[in-house]
């Protein structure tokens, strides 16, 4: 009995003394939470407000010029009513499909995603006929997220696996609802083991904010990055120089060499002078000579997954109970070869010198592919995603 008393009273003296975490700092007030000072934090906001404009790589198709335009209820970085618009429609099997979105001289696929605005007339995006199904989604409120994004994995799964605890009480009606953790892709993060549990986005499609702000950034107001690239539609023609004697204009001689027959000139850019003609602009990219490329040309390879639990619950007398479980992650063991030759600066070559006419070499000849393009050998510097891993648990309830 000493014995007992003894324990307890310690340990009552151990839970006085913790510390007691405090609740994360809220307000609206456009103060840092403490991670940084307020100057960064005013530094930042500034950025965040940024409004883009065409000469930043803004559009060709986009819903605004600045994050703080759907972030902004009641400050910045809050939700607001801005809502988009996702459509598609059912296939044969009831399958669910996505939409082909028709512009001029292009057709938009492998998304349901339907941008409000466009920097021109022949990339504006209208529902196509026989897509029934349709959906808006409201701008949510971004405060927090930095502590969300510090949550462990472990801490959601076993807040997931919490959920199908079958002798937790239930409101009625949800008896069958339990959360569904899927891991994700950090896109700054190439390589193997670059997966995370998702936690951002309407379908939790992200596991970090960087890359949540690259997908933003691409989706929202068409601005791409070296995480996340749509080719821009067409080329600032502001500097071009066009050869001695061709009785060209510089539009002409940009329409000729850059455009695709029945472009219309506009101002999308790629990083950096590509075709090499010393202009003060940046080009837009080549698929081969003379011949530029399309809207979104230049995706990575797409990832698969299926993932499965099983679990089954067994009574042992009256007052225990266990149960197994297993979790495969990539259960058919799928590659996912990413490719790693994916350098931005080299998408214009081959290319045409502007002013020579000459045909550029290839900077990067093993750009966004899977072999070597004279031996025929896979590359080695693609990167395989996660293999096949199995999880095993037993939980023993009494």
């Amino acid at each position: 009995m000493k014995v007992l008393i003894g324990l307890s009273l310690l340990a009552i003296s151990v839970f006085f003394l913790a510390p007691v975490l405090p609740e994360a700092p809220s307000g609206f007030d456009n103060k840092s939470n403490g991670l940084v000072d307020d100057a960064t934090h005013s530094a930042d906001q500034v950025k965040f407000d940024e409004i883009e404009q065409i000469s930043d790589g803004l559009g060709p198709l986009y819903n605004a010029q600045s994050c703080r335009e759907c972030h902004q209820n009641p400050v910045s970085g809050a939700g607001s009513q801005i809502t988009e618009l996702r459509v598609g429609h059912r296939g044969s099997k009831g399958e669910f499909v996505f939409p082909e979105v028709p512009i001029v001289g292009d057709t938009i696929k492998g998304r349901t995603l339907i941008n409000d605005r466009a920097i021109c007339v022949e990339a504006q995006e209208r529902v196509p006929p026989g897509n029934e199904i349709r959906t808006k989604r409201l701008s949510l409120s971004i405060f927090g997220d930095g502590f969300v994004e510090a949550i462990s994995d472990a801490s959601i799964l076993a807040v997931r696996n919490r959920q199908f605890d079958r002798n937790l009480p239930k409101l009625r009606g949800t008896a069958a609802i339990c959360g569904i953790a899927q891991f994700v892709e950090i896109l700054e993060k190439q390589g193997v083991n670059n997966q995370r549990l998702g936690r951002f986005g309407w379908k939790n499609q992200h596991a970090s904010l960087l890359s949540f702000s690259a997908d933003a950034y691409l989706n929202e107001m068409g601005v791409t990055s070296r995480y996340l690239s749509g080719a821009p539609i067409d080329v600032t023609v502001s500097s071009i120089v066009a050869p001695a004697g061709s009785g060209l204009t510089a539009g002409q001689y940009a329409f000729q060499v850059l455009l695709q027959p029945g472009a219309t000139p506009g101002t999308g850019s790629t990083s950096s002078d590509l075709n090499q003609d010393a202009g003060n602009f940046n080009d837009r990219p080549y698929l081969a000579p003379g011949t530029s490329s399309k809207r979104n040309s230049y995706r990575n390879r797409s990832l698969k997954f299926l993932d499965l639990r099983i679990q089954r619950n067994f009574k042992i007398g009256e007052k225990f109970e266990i149960s197994p479980s297993a979790e495969f992650f990539n259960l058919f063991n799928i590659k996912n070869v990413t490719l790693a030759s994916t350098t931005a600066f080299n998408y214009g070559n081959p290319g045409i010198n502007e002013k020579t006419g000459a045909v550029l070499a290839p900077s990067n000849p093993t750009f966004l592919a899977l072999r070597d393009p004279v031996t025929g050998a896979y590359l080695l510097t693609n990167s395989p995603g996660n293999p096949r891993q199995i999880q095993l648990g037993l939980r023993l309830r009494f």
